[in-house]
């Protein structure tokens, strides 16, 4: 895998790309596209069933579209069956923005011996009667103790007196001698309550809370599935380590989930990228950890990698330090999958095309008629990829010939030196007849 390079966009190269990446191209059926289209290289029937009026359909980009396209997928068009061109949309859902902080200010922050601390707060205090309640589902506590482990309790209520536990049992942590640095983040239910009440369950001393932080989180969390991509474990002390290649670097990584029989454990990982196999970028650091209490289990199993665009090359790392590595573990690439919304018409079928080196990123109307979600769009699905036999590469001369114009520039500089070479001798026999 190590002479393996991720794909950008190579048009004429992007056989052999895909074929590295496990993606079959090779064989594929092969149809010539009308003059109007010769320019791009790739095309595959959308399969979607007959309708009796116009509707909106979506279908899913696949990792060898993103092997043949251009990184941005500025080159994707769609087509019907008289080669007109067909608007589209990318529907915005699939990114999440987010969290976002909510209002919040602490009303009360107190210890109970024995029992717990706790802190009050009051979220949306500031808009007053009447005022639309805040949608909140995650805080964050201030906490500067360097080691600590508890149990968070989680409750809302709108008055303050009577209230109701969302979450009985979160865990915050920071083993800050081990270099861990944990979380103080509890997830929880989704609520409106005006008020929240963090209670950490550990009753021997008072847990100093510096402050708190209250976030709400988009509707619809981003889809993700296995991004289908061979990770492969590799040796290195006190670790476990896997690499992988993408097989095209635009392909979005939006998670790394991991899996381990142990019942628990708490180890860091860390995640490095490269554009080259050679120079590595840090992506994301944090933990994973399984804790269990009561017979009740919490963990966290997956982390959200910084977006790093056109980086194919991974690496992921658990750090065991002194530990035995993880039972069972295994890690694995998750994608978010992206969508292209697009309107079908009675009688008509579609074709998506790419693999156009010059293309530009086209605008239509359409992204400003659909629902940002796509709502109520039939599933397509995307046939098999054929090749274009009328294709004609649209990249400058230059640039399809470089290796020409290269040799055209060495014999141009050959020339040069014969002739002033030429010119030397004739002065030299000049000058000795003289």
């Amino acid at each position: 895998m190590k002479g393996q390079r991720p794909r950008k966009f190579v048009p004429v190269a992007a056989t052999l790309a895909c074929a590295l990446a496990g993606i079959t191209v090779f064989g594929a059926p092969e149809a010539a596209l009308p003059d109007a289209w010769r320019n791009w290289h790739f095309f595959r029937p959308i399969e979607i069933g007959a309708t009796q009026s116009p509707r909106l359909v979506h279908f899913v980009i696949s990792n060898d579209v993103y092997v043949g396209a251009k990184p941005r997928l500025e080159d994707l068009r769609i087509v019907d069956d008289q080669w007109n061109e067909v608007p589209y949309a990318f529907p915005q859902t699939e990114i999440a923005p987010g969290p976002f902080t909510v209002d919040a200010e602490i009303k009360e922050n107190s210890y109970s011996l024995g029992q717990y601390t706790q802190v009050v707060l009051d979220i949306g205090h500031g808009g007053g009667k009447g005022a639309p309640l805040e949608r909140h589902s995650m805080a964050e506590l201030q906490i500067p103790k360097e080691n600590f482990f508890a149990w968070v309790e989680v409750a809302v209520s709108d008055d303050a007196k009577e209230w109701r536990i969302l979450k009985d049992h979160a865990p915050i942590f920071r083993f800050h001698a081990e270099g861990r640095e944990g979380t103080r983040t509890v997830e929880y239910q989704e609520s409106t309550a005006r008020y929240l009440r963090l209670r950490i369950l550990d009753g021997k001393a008072r847990y100093e809370i510096a402050g708190a932080t209250v976030y709400r989180t988009v509707a619809g969390a981003p889809q993700r599935e296995p991004a289908r991509i061979k990770v492969e474990p590799y040796t290195r002390e006190q670790r476990t380590a896997w690499r992988a290649v993408l097989p095209a670097a635009s392909i979005p990584i939006t998670q790394v989930r991991f899996t381990s029989s142990q019942a628990e454990f708490v180890r860091t990982v860390e995640i490095m990228t490269s554009d080259d196999d050679k120079n590595w970028h840090a992506a994301g650091r944090g933990e994973i950890f399984r804790f269990r209490q009561n017979n009740k289990v919490a963990e966290q199993l997956a982390m959200t990698p910084e977006p790093r665009m056109y980086e194919g090359y991974w690496r992921i790392e658990i750090v065991n330090g002194n530990d035995a590595p993880l039972e069972g573990v295994q890690a694995e690439l998750m994608t978010t999958p992206r969508r292209v919304l697009f309107k079908q018409l009675p009688g008509r079928s579609y074709k998506l095309l790419y693999g156009q080196g010059q293309a530009h990123e086209p605008r239509y109307d359409l992204e400003q008629i659909v629902s940002r979600e796509g709502t109520g769009s039939e599933k397509a699905l995307l046939g098999w990829v054929q090749t274009n036999t009328n294709y004609s590469d649209p990249n400058p001369w230059t640039e399809r010939h470089s290796s020409m114009l290269w040799v055209a520039l060495l014999a141009a500089a050959a020339l040069l030196v014969y002739a002033a070479m030429g010119a030397l001798r004739t002065t030299t026999r000049e000058k000795d007849s003289g």
